[in-house]
């Protein structure tokens, strides 16, 4: 018998496995590694994808734009996927409380629903019912403007956000699509469309200055409007909206000589018209009085009722306050009518 034969055998196996077994923890390692690279690189993708998820488009004062599946007109936030692969939003958080991120969760499981492909936009219903279903917000939007915020699933990761000012009724504000970091007003809003910047604004033009303060005058004066050289001030004189039917356009110092109210609003390019609160109320005290007539009394109580039926009346308790009015009706005899010039 070879005993040396068989030895070195022996070795020869011994070598194989070893070369076997350096073989098979190199495949292992190799594999694990290549899983590591893709699954970072996947993670990579995914905070790549949804860095480009922006909020592209409000409406916080819906009266009668697009309608929402229960036919209701209710304020909207429209997402935009701006990146190359599809991104579930399920999961994520809307806020309007930057100290508070994790609000309102949009619902998981529903990835029919909350998945936004690539190029295309989401819109969710800030109507304060999410029973309503995935697209239903727990939330709503103030026109006086806030902030918004979209968080990611961890509660704590910010994807997007805009602080909105002032809104108006039936106008969108959303991203310019030539320059995604200014924000517009778009008089024709465009839910689940590209953002139209032909119909925009950058701003809202503020109202006219007065030459005068509201109130009440001892004799006739003149009163200046002002604006920016580029805007046009147009008014009406009997506290009418200053729509096309009713307003002037103003061209000089306006002559106060009788009870008058002044509403006024400033159209400028590139800007949303003015918006006027309240009338402007001047008044002569000439021409506010009471006499006392005869034939055709009237008592102090449905006096009060008078004023308070009519716009100028309102404003004049408004300024001098129920009580002393009330003091100078005594004053006079028990029967008073008013005189309005």
């Amino acid at each position: 018998m070879d005993h040396g034969s068989n030895d070195e055998q022996r070795s020869a196996k011994i070598v194989m496995n070893t070369n076997f077994m350096r073989l098979g923890v190199l495949i292992l390692c190799s594999w694990i590694w290549g899983s590591c690279l893709f699954i970072a690189h996947s993670a990579s993708d995914s905070r790549a994808d949804r860095s480009k998820l922006k909020i592209n488009e409000i409406l916080a004062s819906n009266i009668n734009d697009v309608k929402d599946e229960y036919n209701e007109d209710e304020d909207w936030v429209e997402l935009y996927n701006g990146g190359e692969a599809a991104v579930d939003v399920g999961g994520m958080y809307f806020s309007d409380d930057p100290k508070k991120l994790s609000k309102f969760q949009i619902p998981t499981g529903m990835s029919r629903h909350t998945n936004i492909p690539p190029g295309e936009y989401r819109l969710f219903w800030f109507d304060g019912e999410p029973k309503e279903g995935p697209y239903h917000v727990s939330l709503k939007l103030s026109r006086k403007g806030e902030a918004l915020f979209l968080t990611d699933s961890d509660g704590q990761t910010l994807i997007d956000s805009v602080r909105f000012p002032l809104q108006r009724n039936d106008i969108s504000y959303g991203r310019d699509p030539k320059d995604t970091d200014r924000w517009l007003y778009f008089k024709n809003t465009t839910p689940l469309q590209p953002n139209n910047a032909e119909e925009s604004a950058h701003n809202v033009a503020k109202g006219p200055v007065y030459s005068h303060e509201e109130g009440f005058y001892g004799s006739p004066f003149e009163l200046s409007l002002s604006a920016p050289s580029d805007a046009t001030i147009h008014y009406t004189l009997n506290g009418a909206d200053t729509d096309e039917k009713n307003r002037l356009t103003y061209t000089g110092a306006l002559t106060i000589q009788t009870n008058t109210i002044v509403r006024a609003t400033v159209i400028r390019p590139n800007h949303l018209q003015s918006e006027t609160i309240l009338p402007n109320l001047f008044s002569l005290m000439n021409k506010v009085m009471c006499q006392s007539f005869p034939s055709s009394w009237i008592p102090i109580g449905s006096m009060m009722k008078m004023m308070e039926s009519i716009p100028i009346g309102r404003t004049i308790m408004r300024y001098l306050g129920t009580s002393s009015i009330f003091q100078i009706m005594k004053a006079r005899p028990l029967h008073l009518r008013p005189t309005w010039a």
